[in-house]
């Protein structure tokens, strides 16, 4: 005999909980109070001309009806500069030594793929992944 499925029961109750959803903020305490209000009352989420130490919302309309901005590149057409950029691929296919290839050339002045000089960069090569004997 198996069970018949209940439409009245949330299968996913446990992992969606939020135990301060009812939690009265009146008034409330701090700022990140106020972003759990908004989740209750939208219009009360404060804009970009309030003070606020948290993010501005984004504006998603005005994000994407505005054309991609100009930016320099770190490394041409990969790394734009100022951001990060994250690697995927299987375990053991060379992603370290890849990154440790573009961090050596661009400490050195020179285009990691070309060979052309740049003007040098000042590098910080963090790889968690490593342990003491591998250093």
């Amino acid at each position: 005999m198996t069970a018949e499925p209940r439409d009245d029961v949330d299968p996913l109750a446990e992992f969606t909980f939020d135990p301060y959803a009812d939690r009265d903020y009146d008034p409330p305490a701090d700022e990140l109070a106020l972003w759990r209000q908004a989740r209750r009352a939208p219009d009360t989420i404060p804009g970009p001309d309030e003070t606020s130490s948290l993010p501005a919302p984004v504006d998603w309309d005005e994000l994407f009806a505005g054309d991609a901005a100009e930016h320099p590149w770190l490394v041409e057409d990969l790394w734009p500069d100022g951001r990060q950029i994250h690697l995927f691929a299987k375990n053991k296919t060379g992603k370290s030594l890849v990154m440790l290839w573009i961090s050596a050339n661009l400490a050195n002045g020179r285009d990691p793929f070309t060979g052309h000089p740049i003007d040098s960069k000042r590098v910080a090569y963090l790889d968690f992944e490593m342990t003491a004997d591998d250093v």
